[in-house]
């Protein structure tokens, strides 16, 4: 025997029972009960859904805001600093990623001549201090 809440009294009945044994409560005003309960649970679900659905687009657009806003202020340094040398913000990009270049360059070949030194450089005093 399946059992449930009744819809007005909130007691324990059997699902087969034709009224509550404790209120009087018959099938239909049961059945009419559970699907207002339905529809309004459905309804809230639906609602906390959208709701929840709206605050992610929400953020989503502040998001990209703010990615906005951070490229319109680089750029507006990077036209300040252009300026201030007397170039092209074009020319002054390219003088930016050729110092990112460069770091990269000398950050390899510091890797390079310390592997082809390696057995000199082991040797140093200092050197073996942090390695033992």
């Amino acid at each position: 025997m399946a059992l449930m809440k009744c819809p007005d009294c909130r007691r324990e009945i059997s699902t087969s029972a034709e009224e509550c044994k404790w209120c009087g409560c018959s099938d239909q005003v049961r059945l009419d009960r559970s699907r207002e309960i339905f529809n309004d649970q459905l309804q809230r679900t639906t609602n906390d859904l959208m709701n929840q659905i709206k605050q992610e687009q929400k953020q989503k657009i502040e998001e990209e805001n703010k990615e906005k806003e951070i490229k319109k202020q680089k750029a507006q340094e990077e036209r300040k600093k252009a300026k201030e040398l007397g170039i092209s913000v074009e020319e002054y990009r390219k003088r930016e990623q050729g110092k990112a270049n460069l770091g990269c360059v000398v950050i390899i070949a510091c890797i390079v001549l310390i592997s082809i030194y390696w057995d000199t450089i082991s040797q140093l005093p200092i050197v073996k201090s942090l390695i033992d």
